[in-house]
């Protein structure tokens, strides 16, 4: 559909001001689609079939070659916006979507997950009521193919967040990694146009990107009810990965961590790391402290650590007063993690060390 260039209202149009009202929408969900062909309508029906007025529904479809498109353009639905791409990852999806978004709130769909009645409803009361709060989830039942519930999963285990405070999911973010579903969210349209949507060059940890970023700005609540069924497609979805995108997860996790490294978080860190990092350190001591801890943990964290020790080391101010807090002890640390770091999970060594910690406090 062709769009005439409007012509820009004088401050204070009594027209334009009305229009904007009325244009203003409560919810903007937005649906990335790729190849989903056989779940998409019930996927956007769930979203369509949520008792909240004033909603509209973004899909952008991210160059489907099974007709994916097609079986969204069934559905006829005002609320339905459909905007096919051409090309695989040419575009960012749900950063397009957010850029047409009206809407006060934000949802994410999976193009193959199904929403409850009500998990909009519950989630914009909980918003509504807790203005400190600046995204609202809910627990997630897993689902196959056929949309029965999946058992006995890693999966399942992995959705397992439990209420805390902003500071505590930080620490959890950096430790074990997400336990938040993206189509379970609802966020506040404001917060999330302040960080810029998604970071474009992350495509297998976007998600635990943007909760890391969105926590500084405010606190996170789970619904306790599972509202959000999330599919899990035999030999797609949650597959064994090969080493390449393995590889891949662990450059973009070190890459989020990098965010404890600059600010805002990085005057947070004594109130996320307690139990590390000392009350009155300054910056340089407090990467130290954070960068000793990382080295004991994962390959990403290790390359993490590597990163800022270096960025650290090739400052002669501060490399001084690294080394007058820790002594020389530190520097011979990084050279060592450095020859020895393995970004394959397969051979890293202290993958096991972040399995046993990740089932130790699953049930924290």
């Amino acid at each position: 559909m062709n769009q005439e260039a409007e012509q820009t209202p004088e401050a204070g149009d009594p027209v334009q001001e009305a229009r904007e009202i009325y244009q203003a929408k409560k919810v903007s969900v937005i649906i990335a689609s790729y190849n989903h062909r056989d779940f998409v309508g019930e996927a956007v029906m769930s979203v369509l079939n949520q008792d909240v007025n004033n909603t509209e529904v973004i899909i952008v479809d991210d160059g489907s070659n099974d007709k994916t498109p097609d079986e969204i353009e069934k559905i006829k639905d005002p609320r339905l916006k459909l905007v096919r791409l051409k090309e695989n990852r040419k575009e960012h999806p749900r950063n397009m979507g957010l850029s047409m978004a009206r809407g006060k709130y934000i949802a994410f769909q999976n193009s193959d997950d199904v929403w409850a009645e009500g998990k909009l409803t519950k989630q914009l009361d909980y918003l509504q009521s807790h203005p400190e709060v600046t995204a609202c989830f809910t627990d997630v039942q897993i689902i196959d193919e056929f949309g029965k519930p999946k058992r006995n999963l890693l999966a399942n285990y992995q959705f397992l967040g439990k209420n805390k405070d902003s500071n505590s999911w930080l620490r959890y973010f950096f430790d074990l990694g997400n336990c938040l579903c993206i189509s379970s969210v609802l966020i506040r349209k404001e917060k999330i146009d302040k960080l810029g949507g998604f970071t474009p060059n992350l495509f297998r940890a976007a998600d635990l990107d943007l909760w890391v970023r969105l926590a500084v700005l405010g606190e996170f609540h789970v619904i306790k009810e599972k509202l959000t069924m999330m599919r899990i497609i035999k030999d797609k979805n949650f597959s064994r990965p090969s080493p390449e995108a393995k590889n891949c997860s662990y450059m973009e996790l070190a890459d989020i961590y990098d965010n404890y490294a600059k600010e805002p978080i990085l005057k947070r860190l004594p109130n996320i790391f307690k139990d590390i990092i000392p009350v009155g350190s300054s910056d340089t001591e407090k990467l130290g402290y954070l960068a000793l801890y990382s080295w004991e943990l994962s390959a990403p964290h290790i390359f993490f650590a590597n990163k800022i020790m270096g960025k650290i080391i090739n400052h002669k101010k501060k490399r001084k007063e690294l080394t007058d807090k820790f002594g020389a002890e530190i520097i011979k640390k990084y050279l060592k993690k450095r020859s020895a770091i393995e970004l394959n999970l397969n051979k890293s060594k202290s993958v096991s060390n972040l399995l046993q910690k990740f089932v130790r406090r699953l049930w924290q």
